[in-house]
């Protein structure tokens, strides 16, 4: 018999809360542009399944 009914996750998306950028862009030959897309900030949940 199989008793495992409860399953528990916690998680942590960028813990330390670090800023940086996850695609840098440069169209510098004109005009010395730099486009980036920040990161995302810290994020922590969690998720809990029953099976019944």
């Amino acid at each position: 018999m199989d008793n495992e009914r409860l399953d528990l996750q916690l998680w942590v998306e960028n813990l330390f809360d670090k800023a940086y950028f996850i695609n840098l862009l440069g169209y510098t030959k004109s005009t010395g542009i730099i486009q980036g897309y920040p990161g995302n900030p810290r994020t922590y949940g969690g998720t809990v399944r029953v099976r019944f």
